[in-house]
C-alpha cells in the first residue's frame, strides 16, 4: 500500500472524506485488508500528525476476555 500513497492532501484525506473514500480505505480494500484492519486507521492518524492537524497521541485497542 505504501508505494501507492506517494502523495496526498493531508486536510482532504483525514477532514473531509469518509473513512470508505479516503486513500487509506480505498488502497486496503483494493488489497482486500480484513473489514476490522486497523491500518487505515493507523495511517490516517499518522497523515494528522505529519501535517500538524493533530498532535501524536497514544492510539490502542485492547480486546480481552473477561470472566
Amino acid at each position: 500500500m505504501a508505494g501507492e500513497m506517494a502523495s496526498l492532501d493531508a486536510v482532504d484525506e483525514a477532514l473531509r472524506k469518509p473513512l470508505i473514500e479516503t486513500m487509506a480505505g480505498v488502497l486496503a480494500a483494493k488489497h482486500r485488508l480484513h473489514s476490522s484492519c486497523l491500518a487505515p486507521v493507523g495511517i490516517l492518524k499518522a497523515v494528522e500528525v505529519a501535517a500538524g492537524l493533530a498532535l501524536p497521541c497514544l492510539c490502542q485497542v485492547k480486546l480481552s476476555r473477561s470472566g
